[in-house]
């Protein structure tokens, strides 16, 4: 085991940092997962220009946990105090076993 996965095992493993969320393949089973949920604000204008912000759900899990992930999947997990069910709308693995998934809020 490397130094980068023990770090990632302490990360999705420990509550301060990760939550609880229920990922979905499509025709697949439900099954618990750890993720780092991130809704940053996005201004597709771009800065100084008027426009009309979105929010910007991503999630980031383990590779492995989503082996086989892609458009369609769902993934629910508690947001703003809330259950929210999030679509997959991209998947994008880093290559060190960590993938970064783009959402939209079903």
């Amino acid at each position: 085991m490397t130094v980068f996965s023990e770090a990632t095992d302490v990360i999705f493993e420990d509550s301060d940092f990760s939550q609880v969320a229920t990922y979905t393949a499509s025709g697949g089973e439900p099954r618990q997962i750890r993720v780092l949920i991130e809704n940053a604000y996005s201004d597709p204008q771009g800065v100084g220009i008027a426009g009309v912000g979105i929010s910007a759900p991503m999630a980031t899990c383990r590779t492995s946990d989503v082996p086989a992930v892609g458009r369609g999947d769902t993934l629910e997990t508690e947001m703003n105090g809330r259950a929210t069910v999030f679509c997959v709308t991209e998947a994008m693995p880093d290559g060190t076993g960590v993938t970064l998934l783009r959402l939209s809020e079903v």
